[in-house]
């Protein structure tokens, strides 16, 4: 499957009337407009006077006579008008544009269209000139258009179509500016209540970039759709609109789709939304299209149902919500959990989970409870987990980092506990100039301790004690120290310090540092005979990459 054309191919309706009249009469890829006129329709025509026609007599019933004559059956049908009805779905997906009316030969069809509102599938002559006027919702009349589109040769019958209005009214660059898109061989659902749930989806949010769209169930992904740009839809080779297939009964998390949006050029994460329960839509087929500003902050994703309507009324689409993004630490240092398996509502998300290693951010749904339990490596299921781990419930858009800490067994405030933290991606434009640094303790046989570059007059943390995150605190890009572990109680006297200097200048996102493993100053909370990873600094990034920092002795 493939992005759509963009907006310099042939079925964007900024081109000439002449290139829409092809795109249209070429509206269901094989079948032209059928003329369904019959026999007894032409011997009517034959039959009409002059007088009824409002032309005096001059002999033109002869002429029409002799030319019945000489023309054969198919003849005559290519020159009447054609019959029959298309059916249109219209979209109003302009940022910026406010309410517009809508105008079709003169005629109002739609009053106040407000953005992100769309109607159902509703007839339209087919075959018939058309001139569809979008005009200013405070207008009196379409005497002065925002845009118009002619489509000389009208609609093909039994074929449906999406128009699309999206792009800047205000914009003189021919990239971003006010267009309607013209969509042929649109859906409307067969037998609602069965099936999958067919999907288009169209990227209408000017000031986006390229992106690649991927479904995402669990925590992997596949994308669907590469290199969308601004006015793009589904759409197979010839054009025609496509659809993608969505099975419910397939997805994880009780049937919630999740949809990320990533930049195309770099991967990026963009943007991550969810849908209600599909199970509900089944059979359903939708238009899903990109909506807002993304400068502004309002890029989201809106969804219209295709369902047949006798009247253009206008609706608005529904949202889709934001889902949530999540990373996951594994830093419990206990042996009997160095390598697990992570289960989030019975549904295996993480396979072989190994001690200090870290997934990237990935999208979640929010609002949702998640039921993570923690199970030995290679298992088929989570019904024996070695850890069941506590619910948890992300908000909608929030961005979290999920530690998993302490230890299998112990009681109190070692045990083995998910602990969250906000998190940072990193996106957008970076301060070039500084680092941001999260810090966390780790350790649960770990006093308070206090963090200090070396040969520094104050301390990054004064005093923090196991599961306190500190930060994001800025550090400067420039900086290149050894880091040292203080104890608040002694006058803040080196414990331990990492065997290197850390260069921040090699951190382009933000990191979290975490105090990872034991020094085993603490014994009684554990069971005897219990050997825990040796204490060390990792640094955490936000695509998963995690790097080790041993510590020495001073």
């Amino acid at each position: 499957m493939r992005a759509g054309q963009d907006y310099t191919s042939k079925v964007w309706l900024l081109t000439t009337s002449a290139s829409l009249a092809m795109l249209m009469a070429c509206g269901n890829g094989e079948n032209n407009a059928s003329n369904n006129t019959t026999t007894e329709d032409m011997s009517a025509m034959e039959d009409m006077s002059v007088q009824d026609q409002g032309v005096d007599d001059m002999g033109l019933d002869d002429m029409v006579e002799d030319m019945a004559e000489d023309m054969t059956p198919s003849d005559m049908e290519a020159d009447l008008p054609p019959t029959g009805e298309a059916r249109v779905q219209l979209l109003h997906l302009a940022d910026g544009a406010g309410e517009v009316d809508i105008y079709v030969n003169g005629e109002i069809l739609l009053d106040d269209f407000a953005e992100e509102t769309g109607t159902g599938f509703f007839p339209v002559t087919a075959g018939a000139e058309l001139t569809v006027d979008v005009v200013a919702g405070d207008a009196l009349d379409n005497s002065d258009p925002v845009y118009t589109v002619t489509l000389a040769d009208g609609l093909v019958a039994d074929t449906k179509y999406v128009l699309a209005a999206m792009g800047d009214v205000n914009s003189d660059d021919e990239a971003s500016a006010f267009r309607v898109v013209a969509i042929g061989g649109a859906r409307t659902p067969n037998e609602v209540g069965t099936g999958p749930v067919g999907a288009m989806l169209v990227h209408a949010v000017d000031d986006a970039p390229t992106v690649d769209v991927v479904l995402e169930q669990g925590f992997s992904g596949e994308t669907a759709v590469d290199n969308f740009a601004f006015g793009s839809y589904t759409s197979d080779a010839a054009g025609m609109a496509q659809y993608i297939d969505i099975d419910p009964a397939a997805l994880t998390f009780g049937g919630t789709a999740l949809v990320n949006i990533n930049e195309a050029t770099t991967d990026e994460f963009v943007a991550g939304f969810q849908t209600t329960d599909l199970s509900s839509l089944a059979g359903q087929q939708v238009v899903i299209a990109a909506t807002g500003s993304l400068a502004e902050g309002t890029f989201g994703l809106t969804a219209f149902l295709g369902l047949d309507a006798a009247t253009p009324a206008a609706s608005p689409g529904l949202a889709l919500s934001s889902a949530a993004r999540l990373q996951v630490v594994h830093n419990s240092p206990d042996p009997a959990a160095e390598v697990v398996d992570v289960y989030g509502n019975g549904v295996k998300l993480i396979d072989d989970f190994a001690f200090r290693t870290a997934t990237p951010f990935i999208t979640v749904p929010s609002g949702t409870d998640l039921d993570l339990n923690i199970a030995a490596p290679d298992s088929e299921d989570d019904t024996t987990p070695v850890v069941d781990a506590p619910t948890i419930n992300l908000d909608p858009g929030s961005t979290t980092i999920a530690v998993a800490s302490g230890v299998v067994g112990a009681e109190g405030d070692a045990a083995f506990e998910i602990l969250t933290t906000e998190g940072n991606e990193g996106l957008g434009a970076a301060d070039p100039d500084s680092v941001l640094v999260k810090l966390h303790h780790g350790s649960p046989d770990t006093p308070a301790v206090g963090i200090r570059a070396e040969g520094a007059d104050t301390n990054i943390v004064d005093s923090f004690e196991y599961k306190d995150f500190v930060g994001y605190v800025p550090l400067s890009s420039e900086t290149n120290t050894v880091l040292e572990v203080v104890n608040p109680v002694a006058d803040f006297a080196t414990v331990v310090k990492t065997d290197a200097a850390i260069d921040f200048s090699n951190f382009t996102t933000p990191v979290v540092v975490m105090a990872s493993g034991s020094t085993g100053l603490v014994t009684d909370i554990f069971e005897a005979g219990v050997n825990l990873e040796s204490i060390a600094l990792i640094a955490v990034l936000p695509d998963g990459t995690v790097t080790t920092l041993p510590l020495i002795l001073p």
